[in-house]
């Protein structure tokens, strides 16, 4: 674990929830060890104050998506048979949990790992949008992934409006005309 802290993560802090009750007996069983009341008091004392600010910077910091203010705020702004494209898929699931209006097309954009080759782009693009003259791209923030995909949206299309909702970006794009 402290390895991992240093270097290349080779070991998660979330896998450490299994150890956490056996290391807590044994600082506790540590402290109780201690020779002195006044001694063991402003140890206990000190691991306290330690473990206070990591708490409340974690529960200050708002750390789910938001798709409950992001759905509404996309769906008033779209207009009829409108394209919603998700990159990566499985964001369409959120969405339709709050979704509300049936009048907007969908689909899930493909995760790649890597991206395709720069030829392939053309045709992974026209399946994913098709001759939908305005399209709406959701993706969250923080997957260093969009990138590219933002890019060939771009790259094809003009983009009218960026919506930023607590981790959630969503982008529109219109075709030019013709």
């Amino acid at each position: 674990f402290l390895l991992s802290r240093v270097s290349s993560p080779i070991f998660l802090e979330k896998y450490t929830i299994a150890a956490s009750v056996p290391f807590a007996v044994l600082a506790a069983e540590g402290v109780a060890l201690l020779p002195l009341a006044p001694v063991r008091a402003l140890v206990l004392s000190g691991l306290i104050l330690l473990g206070v600010p990591p708490l409340r910077a974690y529960y200050d910091t708002i750390r789910k998506d938001n798709w409950r203010a992001a759905v509404p705020a996309i769906e008033e702004r779209a207009q009829p048979d409108d394209l919603l494209v998700f990159y990566p898929y499985f964001h369409q699931s959120p969405f339709d949990f709050y979704r509300r209006r049936s009048d907007l097309a969908e689909r899930a954009f493909p995760l790649f790992d890597p991206p395709p080759p720069a030829d392939g782009w053309s045709h992974v693009m026209e399946r994913a949008t098709g001759s939908h003259r305005r399209v709406w791209l959701i993706t969250l923030q923080g997957d260093p992934t969009r990138a590219v995909v933002i890019d060939q949206f771009r790259q094809r299309f003009a983009e009218r409006l960026h919506l930023t909702l607590q981790h959630i970006d969503a982008y529109l794009f219109e075709k030019p005309a013709p």
